[in-house]
């Protein structure tokens, strides 16, 4: 069985910029590391292996650093990884990024699905708990060759990836302003609670 694992890579801190010229993120001096919810797919990848046998590979779209977040997943327990890093895919919405791919999601229960393979599978972070590196794992990640793809090696059209194929684009990004307002009500309870119902139903909220 073989298994591939989606993998992104994110900065590692809540204080991201913005460059307000082309309006992506700035990655440049900021550490990157996996996306804490995927490394619950890694684990769930190299459970399925040990249990049925096979092989577990991660891919991820992005520029040369992100090779760093493989690496890592190699340390983990997967067997091969690919990297697609192309200037053509620079500027990607979700739509353009996974375009040959459709996810799912239920939020009131879950359904099971029968599915022929190859299938695509996303997990939620209560399936297991993400084992830590092995030495073993880390020593095999220094070494492991990491494929690079491209539109050449992929075989699809340019304008089908980055921004001639994302069907959305960032206009402006801006971080709102957080207004605190607060009122004391006044009062016996009772009174308290006539007055709280007046305001509510001013506002049009009962």
């Amino acid at each position: 069985m073989n298994i591939v694992v989606c993998l992104k890579q994110v900065p590692g801190t809540t204080e991201v910029k913005i460059d307000p010229q082309t309006n992506t993120l700035i990655r440049q001096g900021i550490e990157n590391i996996i996306n804490p919810f995927d490394t619950y797919a890694i684990e769930e990848g190299v459970r399925l292996k040990e249990k049925d046998g096979g092989n577990v590979s991660v891919i991820t779209m992005g520029p040369s650093q992100a090779e760093a977040a493989l690496r890592e997943a190699i340390s983990l327990g997967v067997d091969e990884a690919v990297l697609l890093s192309d200037r053509a895919f620079a500027g990607a919405d979700t739509w353009a990024t996974a375009f040959l791919r459709v996810r799912r999601m239920v939020e009131e229960g879950h359904e099971i699905i029968e599915t022929t393979l190859p299938a695509v599978i996303t997990v939620a972070k209560e399936i297991n708990v993400p084992r830590l590196p092995s030495l073993r794992g880390i020593m095999k990640s220094k070494s492991a060759r990491i494929d690079t793809w491209g539109i050449q090696e992929l075989g699809v059209d340019e304008g089908m990836v980055g921004l001639a194929g994302s069907s959305t684009q960032v206009i402006k990004v801006f971080f709102p302003q957080r207004v605190h307002q607060a009122e004391m009500l006044e009062g016996t309870p009772e009174k308290q609670v006539d007055t709280l119902i007046d305001r509510l139903k001013s506002a049009g909220l009962c």
